[in-house]
């Protein structure tokens, strides 16, 4: 609410610290979970590294136009990617070595890509804020992903109490706790929440925007969050950590919107080439 709401001082500061922290828990969590299924990692080298990652990343919520962050960027990573060819070179042809490099490298584009996408959609939301007040484009991005999985959860849980029998398990191989019952009401809630945006502050173009956009991101945002269990069944897990009370870790917190947050900039990128050649974008 913080990183939404309140003045420039506090909201900017807040999403700055707290990306960089989850950043740093998300990267520990993803990295003990593939140590539980035999891919380890460079696990005491990646959560610092993506962390100042994500520190100089940050840094465009409070510069957007510089690209002096951008140029500082492209240079770390050509050095990272230098020193793992380096790192390879002096690994003495061990297997092991090398293929806990690579796993060390696709669990750092796993986890940095979203996080950089979620840092541009926030960027872009603090652009729109002085003519709504507020970053309304982060809100949305954040309500849309993660009220359709509280909602698929309630309407899962008071099917399955309500119904003789119980209700009707989706992949119970995976993900015990999801139903049909559930995803149908999970989907039905983030339409009715983008119809709700569509209403009261035109950030949806129309209705039929507002149905496949709420379809759209229900379903990417599920599929984010039954990869994620595939990965803790595959680790014979619960939960990816035990710091927020009720969910368990980050990585259970943020898996859809790591998913999400790619289609969410593609909507917008695709908004915004209808509007610039004149073209209708789902009018109703």
């Amino acid at each position: 609410g913080v990183s939404v709401f309140a003045p420039n001082i506090y909201r900017q500061n807040t999403f700055y610290v707290l990306l960089v922290l989850l950043t740093f828990i998300l990267t520990k969590e993803i990295c003990a979970l593939l140590k539980e299924i035999q891919m380890p990692t460079l696990d005491t080298f990646l959560p610092y590294f993506l962390s100042g990652c994500s520190m100089i990343c940050g840094l465009q919520i409070f510069y957007p136009t510089a690209l002096i962050i951008i140029v500082i960027l492209f240079f770390f990573f050509i050095f990272l990617f230098l020193g793992f060819w380096g790192m390879v070179l002096c690994a003495r042809n061990s297997g092991e070595s090398i293929r806990k490099l690579f796993n060390t490298l696709t669990a750092g584009m796993f986890i940095m890509i979203p996080v950089v996408m979620i840092i541009m959609i926030y960027t872009l939301g603090e652009g729109m804020r002085k003519t709504v007040g507020y970053n309304i484009l982060f809100l949305f991005f954040i309500l849309v992903t993660k009220a359709g999985d509280i909602c698929a959860y309630v309407a899962g849980t008071l099917s399955n109490k309500l119904m003789k029998g119980g209700n009707h398990k989706m992949i119970p191989s995976i993900s015990p706790g999801k139903s049909w019952e559930g995803m149908v009401g999970g989907w039905i809630f983030t339409i009715l929440l983008c119809a709700f945006f569509y209403y009261y502050s035109g950030l949806v173009p129309s209705l039929w925007a507002a149905a496949v956009l709420g379809t759209l991101f229900f379903f990417v945002g599920m599929a984010g969050d039954l990869a994620e269990s595939s990965m803790k069944r595959a680790a014979n897990l619960k939960d990816s950590g035990q710091i927020v009370p009720g969910i368990g870790g980050v990585f259970d917190l943020v898996d859809s919107l790591l998913m999400t947050a790619p289609l969410f900039l593609l909507v917008i990128v695709v908004q915004q080439f209808f509007i610039r050649f004149g073209l209708a974008f789902f009018n109703m």
